[in-house]
């Protein structure tokens, strides 16, 4: 078959599925089409993009032929909407996927030592509704004011995102409301290019980011929306927040492991939060069943976001050393512990590498931490920023890697410090995406 060179209509044969949940067609050494929501089996008619650094991309126009593992989305714009990578099978399926894909993943790029590690499936159970926290582009299709995400198509037009069954029923009711009141104000509209939108329980906080000279016309009617339904709104241009209602902080209800206390913890717009609470509950269930029988009394929270682990370890631990280079979450981690009345929660904002040192230098008040939870975004930390672990006492460390490539880089570091692995997860934080956790349990050799 010859490279592909410009779109064109192609009869593909999926070959397997790649490490983004699209099917695949080598096409020749080096080269492939993959076409979304695709599996193994199938036989489509799709319209081929161009090559671009060996890969091209397609959609399925016709389907001549589905294998037997497919199910249905459960969602209208699936074929089209780029949001979603794995709807078209089953959650087993998914998990089982996943936990085959972090494997792959820590055979290429881990340790040996990491290379026979048992994996668990850890999920919240579902994959409808899910969601407290998005953010989707504004754009005018055909006249018309969309609020959505990228489509499949090879024009990477708008697909609207007011009926996600990923969402929660509250957050689906808000961005509808919100984008009815942009198709209301279309020239207005064009002025702002995306909404975010965070719900909990009877919470809301929704941010338009936008350009200049936009906030006058809509600013009456936002405002009027926002009071009608008891959220926080504003809008954000660069890096100036101006709110027409309530404050720009985020509203995050966090549970302690051990009473059952729920603490408040309010950072400002711009911080990292969960936008799936119910499967970062169920990685925090994870969490506890390896430390059981442990006997720590004190922990470090690297890269502690806005708390979610460190408020779950203040009921496991004496002492939870939170670390984060956002300095606002740390203080508002701190303020919450403080006005919950929770007793040794220390902030200490900036990179982990200096504050572990500047921690072996000055160790504080109470317990060595024997603990380290660690959690750190898409990219590997390194060992600059690992290295003064065991200095500081620390036998276990809960790697928590959100980019499983990631996860494996640092575990090569890990293991040569004198770490060894014990147990890995498969974390089902975005449930019918191609996104999953990588989780590794090391203790002290």
């Amino acid at each position: 078959m010859s490279p592909v060179t410009h779109p064109t209509t192609q009869t593909l044969t999926i070959e397997g599925t790649g490490f983004g949940g699209e099917g695949y067609v080598q096409i020749e050494p080096g080269r492939f089409i993959s076409v979304p929501h695709t599996l193994k089996g199938d036989v489509v008619e799709a319209r081929v993009g161009p090559l671009h650094r060996g890969r091209a991309w397609g959609v399925v126009e016709v389907w001549r032929q589905r294998s037997a593992g497919h199910v249905d989305p459960g969602c209208a714009h699936y074929d089209r909407c780029s949001g979603c990578a794995l709807r078209h099978i089953s959650l087993v399926d998914e998990l089982a996927w996943k936990r085959d894909a972090v494997r792959q993943i820590l055979e290429r790029y881990g340790p040996a030592s990491c290379r026979d590690l048992p994996i668990d499936d850890v999920c919240a159970g579902r994959r409808a509704g899910h969601r407290a926290r998005g953010r989707f582009r504004v754009s005018e299709v055909d006249g018309e004011v969309r609020v959505g995400l990228q489509s499949l198509e090879l024009d990477r037009s708008l697909i609207d995102i007011r009926r996600c069954p990923a969402q929660a029923p509250a957050f689906i009711a808000l961005m509808g409301e919100i984008a009815e009141l942009l198709g209301g104000h279309p020239e207005a509209a064009r002025g702002v290019e995306a909404v975010e939108l965070w719900t909990q329980g009877d919470e809301a906080l929704a941010i338009l980011s936008c350009g200049p000279g936009v906030r006058g016309e809509l600013a009456p009617a936002l405002r009027a929306l926002a009071e009608a339904r008891g959220m926080a709104l504003g809008f954000v241009e660069g890096d100036e927040v101006e709110m027409l209602r309530g404050e720009a902080v985020l509203p995050v209800i966090h549970e302690v492991a051990l009473g059952g206390a729920s603490v408040r913890v309010e950072p400002p717009v711009g911080s990292w939060v969960h936008a799936t609470p119910e499967a970062a509950g169920a990685l925090l269930g994870w969490v506890t069943g390896r430390l059981q029988g442990r006997g720590h009394r004190a922990a470090l929270d690297v890269c502690c976001g806005t708390g979610t682990l460190t408020f779950h370890l203040s009921g496991l631990v004496e002492r939870v050393v939170a670390i984060d280079e956002d300095h606002r979450a740390v203080e508002a981690i701190v303020e919450a512990a403080r006005r919950a009345g929770i007793e040794g929660i220390e902030g200490r904002a900036g990179r982990a590498g200096a504050v572990l040192r500047k921690l072996r230098q000055r160790p504080g008040v109470g317990p060595r931490p024997t603990l380290a939870t660690v959690n750190p975004m898409r990219r590997p930390l390194g060992g600059d920023q690992l290295r003064d672990l065991p200095a500081l006492g620390v036998e276990q460390i809960l790697y928590l890697g959100p980019a499983p490539a990631s996860a494996a880089r640092d575990a090569v570091i890990l293991d040569a410090m004198g770490f060894a692995p014990i147990r890995a997860a498969a974390v089902n934080l975005h449930p019918a995406t191609a996104q999953v956790m990588l989780a590794i349990d090391w203790v002290r050799r």
